[in-house]
């Protein structure tokens, strides 16, 4: 491991804890009291700005106008922000009577939208978000993404980056062309985390000492071990909304609409035991998993242990298609490029299974 990296596991547990504190659930309620305080190291605003710096930060100039609304600690209002007594907002939400709680309504809305681009990771959209900074806007977007955007996140770094990796510059700024490259310049042996971290190390911003500039925290408290394992069920926040679950089922059922045209004499499934799409013909079964990251390998990443999961179970739990040829199916939404092919081959050759990534792209 290189001296820049952070083990994979830490990163996830933190975005994990991140995701559990803050579910759609729970900010479709969130006050505004939640959102941003004075001296509260647990509002969404700290979490996203200061717990979570390990996984890029967004500190900068700007200060807390970035948030789109934000409790002052002094008196003075800063210019060119509207201001109550207490609170500032960015006057994009415009007066709203000079009242707090109705800014924040449309600044949590605004929210909620974001983050609905962030998990349908339609970038183009993120980009064209008004609500926010840029800065919070892609940290947001980042934390929500699945682990689809590389998490960096200003300007002049992220211009820098994808120069260096190749890529054009414009005179207009394009955030969601610039993400997109990023990312799939990232190599697949890499996370998204430790790729953010290559790329500071690599331009000079990494000190050994201090870690990444601006991207790590200063101190991470140990995590200590145990004699025994809690093994009891355990009640956990999920992460999806409903709009994301709507957009997972459209896809299931474009591919079912392409299926039934390939294979007209199959029976295939919705959800049967769990598996987003079953296709059964008299010689075969097909295990197909839906997938919404951005990228082939992404998307295999989170799906093949689902798929082999559920071929187990169909065949050696419900003694079901034991006869029939074999054939387990990532379905994401992008073509594969020449190194995901290469990743392809070798899942196919290391694990002598059956298997196939299929794209939106090439069926539509």
């Amino acid at each position: 491991m290189k001296n820049y990296e952070i083990p994979l596991h830490q990163d996830e547990e933190l975005l994990e804890s991140f995701l559990d504190t803050w579910p759609i659930s729970r900010i479709e309620k969130m006050t505004l009291e939640e959102y941003t305080d004075v001296d509260n190291k647990y509002t969404f605003t700290q979490w996203v700005e200061n717990r979570t710096i390990q996984l890029g930060s967004i500190k900068g100039r700007i200060g807390s106008a970035k948030f789109g609304i934000y409790k002052r600690k002094r008196a003075t209002p800063e210019k060119n922000l509207y201001s109550n007594d207490t609170y500032s907002w960015i006057k994009y939400y415009g007066e709203r009577n000079y009242d707090e709680h109705e800014v924040f309504e449309s600044i949590r809305g605004e929210l909620l939208r974001l983050i609905q681009y962030a998990q349908e990771l339609d970038l183009e959209a993120i980009e064209k978000h008004k609500g926010f900074y840029e800065l919070f806007k892609w940290k947001v977007a980042f934390l929500y993404s699945n682990q689809s955007i590389v998490p960096v996140f200003k300007q002049k770094l992220l211009m820098q980056f994808t120069e260096e990796l190749g890529m054009k510059q414009t005179k207009k700024v394009e955030y969601a062309k610039m993400h997109r490259y990023l990312y799939d310049h990232k190599p697949p042996n890499i996370s998204v985390f430790n790729f953010m971290r290559k790329l500071f190390y690599e331009a000079g911003l990494f000190d050994k000492g201090k870690k990444t500039k601006g991207s790590t925290p200063k101190s991470k408290k140990e995590r200590k071990g145990t004699n025994t394992l809690n093994t009891d069920d355990q009640l956990r926040k999920g992460t999806k909304a409903t709009v994301v679950t709507q957009h997972h089922k459209k896809i299931q059922e474009q591919l079912m609409v392409y299926l039934k045209e390939k294979y007209p004499n199959a029976k295939i499934t919705f959800e049967k035991n769990f598996i987003d799409l079953l296709l059964v013909s008299d010689d075969e079964v097909h295990y197909y998993e839906v997938k919404t990251a951005q990228t082939p390998e992404a998307c295999i990443k989170q799906g093949l242990g689902q798929l082999l999961s559920y071929s187990y179970f169909e065949e050696q739990v419900h003694n079901k298609y034991k006869t029939l040829k074999k054939k387990i199916i990532i379905f994401g939404k992008w073509k594969p490029k020449p190194y995901d092919l290469e990743f392809i081959d070798y899942v196919n050759n290391t694990l002598n299974v059956s298997f196939e990534y299929l794209s939106f792209e090439e069926i539509s």
